[in-house]
C-alpha cells in the first residue's frame, strides 16, 4: 500500500493502526482539546492551527491509553487524550512566540563570530 501524504491520509492511517472502541473518543478529545488551545496561543497562521489541531488528534490517539496505564488510571483514557490536546499545544504555542520573538539572526551571527575568534585565535 502507498504511503499517505496528505495530513488527512496521515491522520487516517494512524487512527487505523490502533484498535478499540474508544478510538472514536480519543480522536474527539484530541480534537476538542486541541481547538480550545488555539484560544492561548497567538500569532500562529490558520494554516499552522490547522497543523495543531490535527497533530493533537494524532498524539491524543496514539498516547492516551498508553499515558493512563503508565499512571495507573486506565480508566480515564479519555481524560487524558484531551488534557493531550490540550496542553501539548498550549506549550507549542510558547515556543512557536518564543521563536518568532527571538532575534535567531544576530544570534547566529554572534555564534559564527566566536567560533571564527576562537579560530583564528583572536580575542
Amino acid at each position: 500500500m502507498a504511503e499517505p501524504t496528505s495530513t488527512t491520509g496521515i491522520i487516517a492511517s494512524l487512527l487505523a493502526s490502533n484498535e478499540g472502541a474508544g478510538k472514536l473518543s480519543f480522536v474527539i478529545a484530541g480534537l476538542a482539546g486541541g481547538i480550545i488551545s488555539m484560544q492561548f496561543i497567538e500569532a500562529m497562521s490558520l494554516k499552522q492551527r490547522v497543523a495543531a489541531v490535527a497533530t493533537s488528534i494524532v498524539l491524543a490517539d496514539q498516547f492516551a491509553q498508553p499515558l493512563s496505564n503508565l499512571l495507573g488510571a486506565g480508566d480515564y483514557a479519555f481524560g487524558a487524550a484531551g488534557m493531550i490536546g490540550l496542553f501539548g499545544f498550549s506549550a507549542t504555542g510558547a515556543v512557536i512566540k518564543g521563536i518568532k520573538e527571538a532575534n535567531l539572526a544576530g544570534m547566529a551571527q554572534d555564534f559564527i563570530g566566536s567560533i571564527a575568534t576562537r579560530i583564528s585565535g583572536r580575542k
